[in-house]
This record gives structure tokens, sequence and C-alpha cells, in this order.
């Protein structure tokens, strides 16, 4: 049976997203889907570089027609990547790359089970996410006596309640709300998230930096105290996975 635990002793550590993407697409990058690249308009880590630099095809997603229009790019899908039904053929990319997505939804098997289907067989799932295990939750936890997902603003929780009322009164189809954090996410429940659908894990890196001088003097020596969780991972049959594992 597969080990209760995930070892972390040999996880990478980089200070910025950009450093951790540049790594995880450093070969094989082939066709890429850049999911959520539009953002608000404001580029966080710059994938479509990454991915020319290695001789790789970049494609964005992004729920936002409107800013998309705006910026006119280049192999620009517009869909949710919850159901890319009509949007992304199967097994149409390499490589997909899910930069601080799967944080915002209830349902991430769904979008997992729709990365399975759109990656080619050895296709490569890479994502990052706030790391629940990071210095500063542990240290609310333990001597503050507080947990949250890492936002305190409640006006965002009540924008969310009452665009979700507006889009049952109106039997609206779609529904794009304020996307505070719903779940985080510790190595060994992305694990089992991954392998369920059809993704063994190839690494777990650690990113983030911070400008508290005890923060920085700690990450070198516990770099699973960093802010946010990254995540390289190949498709493969799930009997694989687990026969690996027995």
């Amino acid at each position: 049976m597969r080990s209760k635990f995930v070892s972390l002793k040999k996880s990478r550590h980089f200070k910025k997203r950009n450093d951790f993407v540049r790594y995880a697409l450093r070969s094989k990058v082939g066709k890429l889907l850049d999911v959520g690249n539009l953002g608000d308009g404001v580029m966080n880590v710059d994938v479509k570089n990454i991915v020319e630099e290695n001789k790789g095809e970049h494609f964005g997603l992004d729920v936002n027609k409107n800013l998309a229009d705006s910026l006119g790019y280049k192999n620009q899908r517009i869909g949710d990547l919850h159901n890319l039904s009509g949007v992304v053929k199967d097994e149409e990319f390499n490589t997909v790359y899910a930069g601080e997505i799967i944080e915002h939804t209830w349902k991430p098997g769904e979008m997992i089970s729709e990365c399975n289907r759109i990656l080619c067989n050895g296709g490569r799932l890479v994502l990052d996410t706030p790391n629940v295990f990071t210095f500063y939750n542990v240290f609310r936890v333990y001597f503050k006596k507080r947990d949250t997902l890492g936002l305190d603003n409640s006006l965002m929780v009540y924008n969310e309640v009452k665009d979700n009322f507006l889009e049952w009164r109106n039997d609206k189809k779609e529904l794009l709300s304020q996307p505070q954090h719903k779940i985080l996410y510790s190595p060994t429940m992305m694990r089992q998230l991954l392998n369920m659908h059809g993704f063994e894990v190839e690494e777990f890196c650690f990113i983030g930096n911070s400008e508290n001088f005890i923060y920085r003097m700690l990450l070198p020596f516990f770099p699973q105290g960093a802010q946010k969780l990254g995540v390289i991972a190949i498709k493969k049959p799930i009997n694989e996975i687990f026969e690996k594992n027995d």
C-alpha cells in the first residue's frame, strides 16, 4: 500500500514563481496551455517568453472575454477549466500550467480531470498554489489562535454571496464572482487529488521569499514553510500510478 506521508527532504525552494516556472518548463514544453493567463491584466509570471525560449508553443486560457478582446493576444482561448468541451480537444496539449488557480474552486477534481483530458499521454501538469503550511499560517494558528484562508476581507465574501444569489435569481449559465480562496492544500492532499485523476507527482517545490528577516533566515533550512507550493506531475494510467506504490 502507498505510504501515508510525502517525503519532502529533497524539495527545491525558489524565491519567485517565475523561477519555479522556468525550472518546471526547462525541457519538453511542446504545446502549452497557460490557464488564467490574463489575470487582471497584470503579468505575474512571464510564461509566454519562458515557453518560447524552450521552443514551445504558448496558448492562453481565461474566462475574461472582454479583457482578451482588448489585449488581442494571439492563441487566446476563452473558457473555464472546469469544462473545456468545445474549446480544447482531447489530448491537444503537451503541458498545462495552472498558476494560482486551483485554490479558487470548490470542485478541484473537475479541473484536474479536465487537465487529464486535454493532455497527451505523458503530458505534464505544472501548478502552484498557496501553501497551507506556510510559516505565517502556522504562526497564526499557534500563537494568534486564528485560522483563515489568507483572506480576511469580509466584503469579498459578501460580494460572492450576492453574485450567487443574482445568478440563481436570473438563471444564468455562468458565474464570474469574487475569486477568494476556497481550499488550501498540503503536499499529501495535492498528491492524492492528482493520483485519483491520473497524474503521478514528479516533484514538489516551494516558492516564496519574505521581507521579514527571521522568515528569510528560516527558509533555507525549512523551505516547506514558504508561501507557495509548486507541483510538477505527469499524466499516466491510474493502474500504473497505484501499482508502482503497492
